[in-house]
């Protein structure tokens, strides 16, 4: 099977990307391999759905910055007949604290977050007990607030980025991939499961925290690894 591009993993990451290339004149023949079609063993329905901008690089706030304006506007962008992708995009604001001596650290990514335009307040720990009464202050050096930032339905997102993506064209097969082949120095070709040989120009791993188990099959090695978190 060939396409001129394929994404390995259709997670909200891998269709997300799929979305956007469909949005870019000539980017030509878009294939999404994904080993579950029913997500039920996927990462993105079990994800909590933040959306916040409190971080500590530039790169990351400007992404979460995107991020953030295209979740509000979600609906319109997706918006393939009825009913409407609704995500349940909640305003409801992220909070940090900080205790153990990281208030200088947290300190330095505020001033870093409100240089770049963030709605984000600095909480001292009689202030942060002002606003949140129910919190113990015992031990918290300093706290940030974003009221701005938000939750959504990561699986309701996942599938309006699916839903629009197959709309534009985009195809999407089910496929376990267990291997990579290059030629030259790029990968060619990738491995199936059940023996398909999937033929590309361009591929992207969108496997997310197992990327570099694929990716070892071309003697390369991502600082990424799955860990349990609760």
């Amino acid at each position: 099977m060939k396409a001129d591009i394929i994404i390995i993993g259709g997670g909200i990451v891998g269709s997300s990307i799929a979305y956007h290339l469909s949005q870019l004149p000539g980017a030509g023949t878009v294939l999404v391999l994904e080993r579950d079609a029913t997500y039920t063993r996927a990462a993105t329905p079990l994800a909590n759905g933040g959306i916040r901008r409190l971080f500590s690089l530039p790169e990351n706030i400007q992404m979460a910055d995107f991020g953030l304006s295209f979740y509000q506007n979600f609906a319109q962008h997706m918006k393939v007949g009825e009913p409407p992708a609704d995500i349940g995009f909640r305003r409801q604001g992220y909070l940090f604290i900080s205790d153990n001596g990281g208030a200088q650290q947290m300190e330095e990514n505020y001033r870093l977050q409100e240089s770049m335009g963030v709605a984000v307040e600095l909480l001292s720990p009689t202030q942060l007990a002002q606003r949140f009464p129910s919190l113990k202050e015992n031990g918290v050096d300093l706290a940030v607030l974003s009221d701005h930032d938000g939750w959504i339905d990561p699986y309701a997102a996942l599938m309006g980025f699916r839903r629009k993506a197959i709309s534009c064209g985009i195809a999407y097969e089910e496929a376990e991939i267990t291997r990579l082949e290059t030629a030259g120095n790029a990968v060619r070709r990738a491995y199936g499961a059940d023996g398909t040989v999937f033929e590309a120009e361009v591929f992207i791993n969108a496997t997310g925290a197992w990327c570099t188990e694929l990716a070892k099959t071309v003697d390369v090695a991502f600082p990424v690894e799955p860990m349990s978190r609760e």
